[in-house]
């Protein structure tokens, strides 16, 4: 029979995700990757919070299509909080998208917006 026993360890679970995004970021296209992240500067230049929804919508009215592998987004957020655009606020707000069944989703807050 297989091991149907639940592991519990938050180091693991948080490196095998950070595995996964950075795998989704690397295999994503570059054009949408860069388009992404140009949202996202966007975004943070002319909000002071956001959630990836909003990303998505903006990508949405660029004209641009959602990557095989959606995870790649968390590597443009990734990029974006490195370079000290961003910043999560640890507030989360529910996802209007669908597909995401009103998950709730990181607040980022913009460290370059000036409005």
């Amino acid at each position: 029979m297989p091991d149907r026993q639940m592991t519990l360890d938050l180091d693991a679970a948080l490196e095998t995700r950070d595995a996964a995004v950075d795998a989704a970021g690397a295999n994503a296209d570059v054009t949408w990757f860069q388009q992404a992240y140009q949202a996202v500067e966007n975004l943070a230049h002319s909000r002071h919070r956001f959630i990836v929804d909003d990303v998505w919508k903006v990508l949405a009215q660029m004209g641009v299509e959602k990557p095989v592998e959606a995870r790649a987004m968390g590597a443009v957020l990734r990029r974006a909080q490195r370079e000290g655009i961003i910043e999560p606020t640890g507030g989360l707000r529910r996802s209007a998208q669908v597909q995401c069944h009103g998950n709730r989703r990181q607040v980022w807050k913009s460290l370059v917006c000036r409005r």
